[in-house]
């Protein structure tokens, strides 16, 4: 039953990185008097925050160059081909990979994209368990993957993502909202069709879980973990490789992220 005194104001945006949901409240909900400020992190939004175009994307889903030490937009960036990949490093340069992709793996990909037939005995080939090697989107994973975890010197894209949630933190405490961070979970947690990924039940040791644990310590903002007692394995996703829900799994992961909204609220 939901509280009557409750009004619960959904406003999260699809492919959006930290830096863009901040500056979307900063547009739109600033002025509103929020008691409680919810931020569901989803596992891309480090990459994300550096991120400027990812390769194979729509060239309409890309993200805004700024300035890692005051968050001010340097300049609207915008890309020449949906395969190319850009990025910034850590020195706040541009970095341009234009796409290579040869007349063999253009043809591969429209068959796969239009050929239910073969995209089923490719993804079958592939197996539930690991992801395709997509050559002009390596360099970016290469990033999160190098760095072994290290909460006295985050990786880069971890510290530019605390630089942004305590800039939020800075804007919720002149409305005097509290701000929490949920934590969306990785299909290979819990879903059945991947219970040989060698971390489907060690949640603890996802880099992002201690990263988000040490960084909300450090900023004061309130980290809400899931116990694994409350996580049912179940077939929750349209295809286990990625995270699209199939009817089962939005109704599942719905009821905990509305079981434990309420919990903090009413705390």
């Amino acid at each position: 039953k939901i509280n009557s005194n409750i009004e619960l104001i959904f406003c999260f945006q699809r492919n959006y990185n930290t830096y863009q949901l901040l500056n979307f409240y900063k547009k739109y909900f600033f002025n509103f008097k929020f008691d409680h400020l919810i931020y569901m992190f989803n596992s891309n939004h480090p990459r994300r925050n550096i991120t400027l175009h990812e390769a194979q994307k729509n060239k309409k889903i890309s993200y805004p160059y700024f300035n890692y030490d005051n968050l001010k937009i340097i300049k609207e960036f915008k890309i020449n081909h949906k395969d190319d990949l850009a990025y910034v490093n850590e020195k706040n340069e541009v970095v341009y990979r234009k796409n290579k992709n040869s007349l063999y793996s253009n043809l591969i990909s429209f068959i796969y994209e239009n050929f239910y037939i073969y995209s089923l005995m490719s993804d079958l080939y592939i197996g539930p368990n690991k992801l395709r090697n997509l050559k002009n989107i390596s360099e970016i994973k290469k990033i999160e993957k190098k760095n072994k975890l290290n909460l006295k010197n985050y990786p880069y894209q971890w510290k530019i993502t605390k630089d942004i949630l305590l800039e939020w933190k800075k804007c919720l405490s002149k409305n005097n909202t509290k701000f929490h961070i949920l934590r969306n979970l990785i299909n290979y947690q819990y879903d059945l069709n991947l219970t040989n990924h060698e971390l489907a039940t060690q949640s603890y040791k996802l880099a992002e879980v201690q990263y988000l644990k040490h960084i909300s310590k450090k900023i004061g903002v309130n980290y809400y973990e899931y116990p694994q007692k409350d996580l049912k394995k179940g077939y929750y996703y349209i295809h286990p490789r990625y995270g699209y829900f199939n009817q089962q799994g939005i109704k599942y992961f719905s009821k905990l992220i509305v079981s434990k909204i309420f919990k903090i609220i009413l705390k």
